[in-house]
């Protein structure tokens, strides 16, 4: 004998079983998904943050080559910095182009002079001795 008296019982056990099992299987998969999701923001930000450091590092006015994920490369002057993102003007168009700190895989460029550290008057002097014998360029 089964404990269910008739199909009507069987039927209703049935679906209720597998609606605890659907919920069950919902519940799982929302909250892979939510932690996944999670997983994805914290390596942005991480990924960023070299970058940023970097930009800041040269600062504003610096030649810059910028390697942007799936559009190339960009050449041009650093012109503004923002917290999320910076502009880099183009050198030939004069074109301002914003990047978000996260879609920049690389960064290379040369910061400009600092107009306060000075050359030693001594290497300069014999930098010209040395070009009037020739030696130089």
């Amino acid at each position: 004998m089964t404990p269910f008296n008739s199909t009507k019982d069987l039927s209703k056990a049935f679906v209720r079983t597998l609606l605890t099992v659907l919920i069950i299987t919902f519940g799982l998969v929302a909250s892979s998904a939510a932690a996944e999701s999670a997983a994805i923001d914290a390596s942005v930000v991480s990924f960023s943050r070299p970058v940023r450091a970097k930009v800041q590092a040269l600062g504003l006015g610096a030649t810059v080559k910028i390697a942007v994920f799936g559009h190339g490369h960009y050449r041009g002057y650093i012109t503004r910095i923002d917290k999320n993102s910076f502009e880099v003007t183009d050198r030939a168009t004069l074109s301002p182009n914003t990047f978000m700190y996260q879609t920049v895989s690389q960064v290379a460029g040369r910061r400009l002079p600092n107009p306060d550290s000075r050359t030693k008057p001594g290497i300069t002097t014999l930098f010209h001795a040395v070009s009037r014998f020739g030696f130089g360029p």
